[in-house]
């Protein structure tokens, strides 16, 4: 019986102790948040501000939320950098009371506060706004006094936020040259003079469709829409030209039309004349003039070599079970067995190194055109009508890839993709890769 009411008291103090621990935990951590509270500059959350007005010595500046993004509506209309914005608000809401160094100033002016270097309005959900006045740093440069909401009290935060305010135009104001979406691409067009570069996306990639038809160059396109959707304008000569033949954007040296998505919305960028080393462009559904860096202007001068898909032959190496290389008189033959590995079937027999071949595959993938010849039906010309060697490449007793070879002009030689009827000239050394002879590629047999 004792023992039994022995239990039921430790049971009660395990309890008690408990609600307290966990009393005491929760209170705890209501306190924390109240410190960290009454520690805020200015008590926020980013999300909720709607408009943005910055005044400092750079002049005002007046942003409005539009949705989950930003428009400046002064000094222009235009569209505000978002990642801009929202990192100037993310330091206000950051920004801590370091001290609070008076409470009832006779006067403003020995801190800087009664002509304020910078003056920040926030106007948030539901009416409710907050005004903050920064004036000068403090004497060890570390800190600098700030007031806020009308009341005189003089506080100490972290320097550093002077420095995030003193914002200009061009640092909250949308800086893309086009702003578009790289996977909404469906054409590029790219106009220099009466010569036009059209691309289009095609399956798994894209074609050339002008000035000639052929398989785009993936990564080459690639790389052009990359540049335009991270370009920037280095700075706004004209927010409402009158004029824009003085900035050579009435006759452009390049145009850029981009077609996005299924409605095909049309996006197109224009290109000046030269200033120094950047030159004057316009997106055409905007107003501004603005420069962008020469990179750029680099990036869009291009040739159709320079976006046509160069890989002279394509095959699966994984399906290959069979291989005929044939230099001169010469003619190897390699079978690859159940196990994976190859043997040599001709000019002899013998066990093949599988490096060899695996390294062959590799150089014939990697086979790039430098030059496009035209097709001809006189292989004669191109020296294939009795090709110096080829490479056959079988799957199941059918042709996967046929690579011929022909006469060398200067460092350049002739190939021909006999299955697809294309001709190209590649570089004399990566043709010399090819050329393998029996010695080479047999297994050496120890004794």
């Amino acid at each position: 019986m004792r023992f039994k009411s022995t239990l039921i008291v430790f049971l009660i103090f395990i309890g008690l102790a408990s609600w307290f621990y966990f009393q005491e935990i929760k209170g705890g951590k209501k306190r924390e948040e109240a410190k960290e509270r009454a520690s805020k500059l200015l008590l926020f959350e980013k999300g909720d501000v709607q408009s943005l007005r910055l005044r400092n010595e750079k002049g005002v500046i007046f942003c409005e939320r539009d949705s989950n993004e930003w428009k400046i509506t002064a000094p222009v209309e235009t569209q505000g950098d978002r990642s801009a914005i929202d990192g100037l608000l993310r330091q206000l809401e950051r920004a801590r009371i370091e001290r609070v160094v008076e409470e009832a100033p006779s006067s403003l002016e020995e801190f800087g506060l009664k002509e304020p270097k910078v003056e920040v309005e926030l106007a948030y959900r539901g009416g409710k706004k907050d005004t903050l006045w920064v004036g000068d740093k403090n004497p060890t440069n570390s800190f600098v006094y700030v007031r806020r909401n009308g009341q005189r009290r003089v506080l100490l935060t972290s320097s550093g936020l002077l420095s995030s305010l003193q914002k200009k135009l061009y640092d909250l104001r949308d800086k893309r040259v086009l702003a578009f979406k790289r996977d909404d691409v469906k054409q590029l067009t790219l106009t220099r003079g009466r010569k036009s570069l059209v691309c289009e996306v095609a399956d798994h990639g894209w074609k050339l469709k002008k000035p000639l038809e052929a398989k785009g160059d993936r990564s080459a396109i690639n790389s052009i829409l990359s540049s335009l959707q991270s370009a920037r304008a280095k700075e706004f000569v004209s927010e409402k030209p009158k004029n824009l033949a003085q900035y050579g954007l009435k006759y452009p040296q390049i145009k850029v039309d981009l077609l996005l998505g299924e409605e095909r919305a049309k996006k197109t960028l224009l290109i000046g004349k030269k200033k120094d080393k950047r030159f004057y462009a316009k997106d055409e559904s905007r107003p501004p003039v603005f420069l962008v860096d020469s990179y750029l202007v680099d990036k869009l001068k291009k040739e159709p070599f320079d976006l046509r898909d160069k890989t002279v032959v394509e095959f699966d190496r994984d399906k290959v079970d069979k291989v005929k290389i044939r230099y001169g008189e010469q003619l190897i033959t390699c079978q690859k067995d159940t196990s994976g590995g190859w043997m040599m079937t001709e000019p002899d027999s013998a066990q093949v190194k599988k490096w060899k071949i695996s390294g062959l595959f590799s150089n014939l993938s990697g086979l790039r055109a430098k030059k496009f010849p035209p097709p001809t039906k006189r292989l004669a010309k191109y020296g294939l009508k009795s090709p110096q060697g080829e490479i056959i490449l079988y799957q199941g007793g059918k042709e996967l890839c046929w690579v011929q070879w022909g006469k060398k002009v200067d460092d350049l030689v002739y190939l021909r993709n006999k299955l697809e009827d294309k001709f190209f000239m590649v570089k004399q050394a990566d043709a010399e890769r090819l050329k393998l002879k029996p010695e080479d590629i047999k297994e050496k047999v120890s004794k």
